[in-house]
């Protein structure tokens, strides 16, 4: 007579399914997988954010310059925001966050950058004065 394994049988029926252990494990996988793509993807948004900054700083910079071609000097401004004939040449002045980019001319600091103008974006964390800020100065002219 042959022995039957009695966990095999259950009233008659073959045993179907997974135990509790093999499906938590399955969702540990799952939860691991999901957290580095997530991981992945947050890092890519802002390294995009920050190149689209970088991109919306550069026109800023060329619409700049245009009005010094155009008026001889770039507009003062002194609280950072940027002059009304700016708004005519460029559609927005924001960064890629949504937060102003400040426009100070001339450059509060030209005997250390030896711009005439600065543009800065607070970056991902919306603060100024912190590591993370986007700052673009116009290279020196060759005298």
């Amino acid at each position: 007579m042959k022995r039957k394994n009695m966990y095999a049988y259950r009233s008659g029926h073959i045993r179907a399914g997974f135990t509790i252990i093999e499906v938590m494990i399955v969702l540990v996988i799952i939860g691991i997988i999901g957290a580095i793509v997530t991981m992945n993807l947050v890092g890519q948004t802002d390294r995009a954010r920050v190149s689209a900054t970088k991109t919306t700083m550069g026109t800023l910079q060329n619409a700049l310059t245009q009005l010094r071609a155009e008026r001889g000097s770039y507009p003062p401004s002194p609280n950072g925001s940027f002059p009304h004939e700016i708004l005519t040449i460029v559609n927005d002045t924001k960064d890629a966050w949504g937060n102003e980019i400040m426009y100070f001319a001339p450059d509060p600091y030209p005997d250390y950058y030896g711009g005439p103008f600065v543009l800065i974006s607070a970056g991902p964390d919306g603060e100024f004065d912190t590591p993370d800020d986007i700052i673009v100065r116009p290279k020196p002219q060759q005298p």
